[in-house]
């Protein structure tokens, strides 16, 4: 682990994301029809929006197991200062 290194990972059990679209998950509006979800699209691109106000990092990955998807793993990081000792 890297020092001055915050990091939260948020896992969902959910059908996880097609490999090939991945790259385009915080997009406005996209949407992955094997989710079976009705949503507007717009959810990951606010997250995206927020973290990057905040200076922090988010990164999405699909969590396997047996070589099938079983879910999504989002992982938000944040470089900080040093904590100084008063």
């Amino acid at each position: 682990m890297q020092p001055n290194l915050t990091v939260v990972e948020i896992i969902d059990n959910g059908p996880g994301i097609p490999e090939e679209q991945l790259p385009r998950a915080f997009e406005r509006f996209t949407r992955f029809t094997l989710s079976g979800s009705h949503g507007s699209g717009l959810g990951l691109a606010i997250v995206q929006s927020i973290a990057c106000r905040y200076g922090l990092n988010v990164e999405l990955h699909n969590i396997r197991q047996g070589g099938i998807i079983s879910g999504l793993c989002a992982r938000v990081t944040h470089h900080h200062s040093p904590l100084r000792e008063t």
